[in-house]
């Protein structure tokens, strides 16, 4: 297939995607407000696939989630490489800039508070592109979404209700235009993102932590002063990146076109000028696997239908917990590096089919 023609292939599934975000969006709306007035409890044996997926504005297609009967993500295809004699650069070849946070933060108030760090992290990501995009919550949540609507927990009206108005409360907090809106916004986000694992490794539960406790932000809003408001200073500063350091081009990046029987999903960050970024929230320095991400969404972008891509120069990492960057320049990745990336690594070499 022709790079035009893939183009075109994609522009048509992307507006295929969005058409069905706002119809399923309405349909979610529509079964709440059926339940309000009915009163009624949902009967699991007679809610099917068919209607569960039109009930929320991420679920897409399995076409459209780029999701073959093979394939596996760029984070699960990252994992599995062996990096020990791979020509790879090293990530302490990356150029470290430092900015200069207005207010340093407790690297530890997450663990003193009791919310895991992968948590902070996701909430700090989302709510950081609903910021610059201006994005509703269930779009921005979407992988929330798609784990909630394909568990059992669908079905039942505590869990169901509350997953709605956690949406709804981050959509209006963000429309309120509120100074403070993603400090208050930290709970119900915090909250929606332990739904994540239901998509992303198909088990867990929502509201709960991986000990099975059930999250206490929920019903305690002042239960996380120091976390709430380190997640409002990293957002800040992510926006501050953006405004200060690079225009926004895009964000959470697609690769259509890029994708193989090897690799069949993934998605970046954030697409500037010239810079791919990946936002990694950590107390520790990047390491070898971060980069290797990087470098493999840098390599489905140049071969994927977005001429966007083709501008980049740099791969960059962004810890808004530490205010800093770490910068590597394509020219930096060697010839030997690329050929691995491209037939090793993704499969490009491999005769597969790129969609």
């Amino acid at each position: 297939m022709s790079r035009r023609s893939r183009r075109q292939r994609g522009k048509l599934l992307e507006a295929k995607r969005e058409k069905k975000e706002k119809e399923i969006k309405a349909q979610l709306q529509q079964e709440m407000e059926r339940r309000r007035q009915a009163n009624l409890k949902p009967k699991p044996h007679k809610i099917g696939k068919r209607k569960t997926a039109l009930l929320f504005a991420a679920a897409h297609s399995k076409h459209d989630r780029h999701q073959p009967d093979v394939g596996v993500s760029v984070t699960t295809r990252v994992r599995t490489i062996h990096l020990s004699s791979s020509p790879h650069p090293s990530w302490r070849e990356m150029e470290k800039i430092q900015l200069h946070p207005v207010n340093p933060l407790d690297l530890h108030a997450e663990e003193d508070e009791g919310v895991p760090a992968s948590l902070t992290g996701m909430a700090v990501d989302y709510l950081t592109r609903m910021a610059l995009t201006g994005e509703d919550a269930a779009k921005t949540f979407n992988i929330a979404c798609l784990g909630f609507q394909n568990s059992r927990y669908m079905c039942e009206d505590q869990y169901f209700e509350t997953f709605y108005q956690l949406l709804n409360e981050v959509d209006e907090l963000h429309k309120s235009g509120s100074a403070d809106w993603i400090r208050l916004a930290a709970y119900p986000a915090l909250a929606l993102v332990t739904c994540d694992s239901l998509y992303r490794a198909g088990t867990g539960n929502p509201f709960h932590l991986k000990d099975g406790t059930v999250v206490p932000w929920i019903s305690d809003r002042t239960c996380l002063p120091v976390t709430s408001h380190n997640i409002d200073e990293m957002v800040h500063r992510g926006i501050k990146l953006f405004e200060n350091y690079e225009p926004l081009v895009a964000a959470k990046i697609t690769f259509q076109g890029g994708y193989t029987g090897i690799i069949a999903s993934g998605d970046g960050d954030y697409l500037t000028e010239n810079t791919l970024w990946d936002f990694k929230v950590s107390i520790k320095e990047p390491n070898n696997r971060q980069l290797l991400q990087l470098l493999v969404y840098w390599q489905m972008g140049l071969k994927s239908i977005h001429p966007e891509y083709q501008k980049v120069k740099f791969l960059a990492l962004f810890n808004p917990l530490t205010n800093t960057i770490y910068r590597l320049s394509t020219d930096q990745v060697s010839p030997e590096c690329v050929r691995w990336l491209q037939n090793d690594v993704i499969g490009y070499g491999n005769g597969m089919p790129q969609f």
